[in-house]
């Protein structure tokens, strides 16, 4: 009986013993294995799981705090995600990808001025970065600090020539600007290397107009190629004199109900511009207005408007 009980004494503390510690419990590197797993699957529900599962075991993983902030910004929990990155951070104060990824999410909120100091945390850490000169060079642009931006956007061309992101973010900066010339230039360099963005080629001709160029012969032979009629190829035809502004914006807001403010932003934006063409400063300011007015900050064509009104 004594050698019964103290058999069951035994089992009662290696089942206690066990509840706290497992010996098949996962390891730090296992369980964020599996929030990768569905990330790489798309599934960024469970992935935000599978990580806040790690996070549980594991308090002090500042990988799992970074990638739970990745998925949560996968799926627009901005601000949460932010929390994680300064989360990670805190825990490894020298993470180069939790410094951009915690900027990139500023930038998105339009935060730009904390955007840009943790960007410059990021290229102290990780010289050859270009993306984190990239988005120096976005947040500067839409800042108005073009001088800047450009310095930004230029070092991250000599890092990584070639990106097409790149030379339509410059193209943008000197729009902005007012340096139509070299704004053509770079809009061009963009249509060359992604040659189906429509935008691209939009403020390619756009540019080609504000100087006084052929921008409109421009839009007639792209439509030639291209005969959808698909946003935004009611703005060529606005610019080449085929449609009216009225008519551009009927366009506009006929399409998809649910980016019908972002459509808005940029027809106003282009009408704007068209009758800046025209050098009827008083209806180009009007449309510039109604832009900035759609709140559409995410647009670049908001940010082109606020720099037109400057001018105006």
């Amino acid at each position: 009986m004594k050698k019964l009980t103290g058999i069951i004494l035994l089992l009662a503390i290696l089942l206690s013993v066990l509840s706290v510690s497992p010996v098949f419990a996962k390891t730090e590197k296992e369980m964020l294995d599996e929030g990768h797993r569905f990330m790489a699957n798309k599934s960024y529900g469970n992935a935000i799981k599978a990580y806040t599962e790690t996070i549980k075991q594991f308090p002090n993983s500042s990988e799992a705090f970074l990638f739970r902030g990745l998925a949560l910004t996968t799926v627009g929990e901005i601000d949460y995600a932010i929390m994680d990155f300064t989360r990670s951070l805190t825990i490894k104060p020298n993470s180069g990808e939790a410094y951009f990824s915690r900027a990139t999410c500023y930038l998105l909120l339009s935060q730009f001025e904390k955007s840009i100091e943790d960007n410059k945390k990021v290229v102290s850490l990780e010289p050859e970065n270009y993306s984190a000169y990239f988005n120096m060079g976005v947040a500067y642009t839409k800042l108005g600090q073009y001088s800047e931006g450009l310095k930004c956007l230029d070092k991250a061309i000599s890092l990584h020539p070639g990106e097409f992101p790149l030379y339509a973010e410059k193209g943008s900066n000197y729009f902005s600007s007012d340096m139509m010339d070299k704004s053509a230039e770079c809009f061009k360099q963009a249509s060359q290397i992604n040659p189906t963005d429509n935008y691209m080629h939009l403020m390619y001709g756009l540019a080609l107009m504000r100087q006084g160029k052929d921008g409109a012969g421009y839009f007639r032979e792209y439509l030639e190629k291209n005969k959808d009629k698909e946003w935004p190829k009611p703005v060529f035809r606005m610019l080449s004199e085929s449609i009216t502004p009225a008519e551009c914006l009927k366009m506009a807001v006929d399409g998809e109900k649910d980016k019908m403010m972002q459509r808005k932003c940029e027809a106003y934006f282009y009408i704007g511009e068209y009758y800046l063409i025209k050098n009827d400063k008083a209806k180009a300011k009007e449309y510039f207005e109604k832009c900035v007015a759609t709140g559409v900050n995410y647009f670049n064509e908001y940010y082109f408007s606020k720099a037109e009104l400057k001018k105006l």
